[in-house]
């Protein structure tokens, strides 16, 4: 068969599924980013990342059912801590968590029924045997309609492993945690920042804007 070439009126009418963000979100993310493919959150240990990584959780929770896979941590005391530093209630009925869970559990999961539309996984360094060759692009393209979201740690001013340095290439949206703040870039004009805890964040930055 055939391809046949799209035309620029077709490409223009597209319609395409995204987020709108409300305040303080919208300062961070200051247009609306597509609500499938891939992010990518990282940063040095003890900066926020999982903080951050959490309220962005609660948040999309909102908006969109949500898997949270702690392969980390796990469910130990400090990450429930956090869990309710994040301001993670009971009520956050759309957003549930996993311990470590293989590749091939996720897909069965998001082949079910009432599947999560979003799915964060914490972090790419235990996840590195998973993602090996192409199966990052492999699970994007599975699932299109999904967005999944990679946490991962910083090496030399870069994500580490190098997995994370191939998720960074595929990402619409990349976070950089960074003394308490998260500094958001990514394709298009998506740019901007969000205080995890703006009080701490001072005593890192100073007088100057991150």
């Amino acid at each position: 068969m055939a391809v046949k070439a799209i035309s620029i009126s077709n490409m223009l009418k597209k319609k395409h599924s995204t987020f709108t963000f409300e305040p303080p979100w919208s300062l961070a993310f200051t247009e609306t980013p597509s609500d499938s493919g891939i992010w990518l959150i990282w940063g040095k240990q003890k900066n926020g990342k999982t903080s951050f990584a959490l309220m962005l959780a609660k948040y999309l929770a909102s908006l969109r059912k949500v898997l949270y896979i702690s392969a980390e941590e796990g469910t130990d005391k400090e990450f429930v801590d956090a869990m309710i530093r994040s301001g993670i209630v009971e009520k956050d009925k759309n957003l549930n968590f996993l311990e470590y869970t293989t590749l091939t559990e996720v897909r069965q999961i998001l082949k079910r029924r009432n599947a999560p539309q979003v799915v964060f996984f914490d972090n790419l360094t235990v996840y590195r045997d998973d993602f090996k060759q192409n199966a990052l692009q492999n699970l994007k393209n599975e699932f299109p309609d999904k967005l999944f979201i990679f946490l991962s740690h910083e090496d030399r001013n870069e994500p580490s492993p190098s997995i994370a340095r191939n998720a960074i290439k595929l990402a619409k949206v990349i976070i950089h945690i960074k003394g308490l703040r998260a500094l958001v870039s990514g394709r298009g004009e998506v740019g901007g920042e969000y205080q995890i805890d703006e009080q701490r964040a001072k005593l890192y930055w100073g007088d100057e804007q991150g």
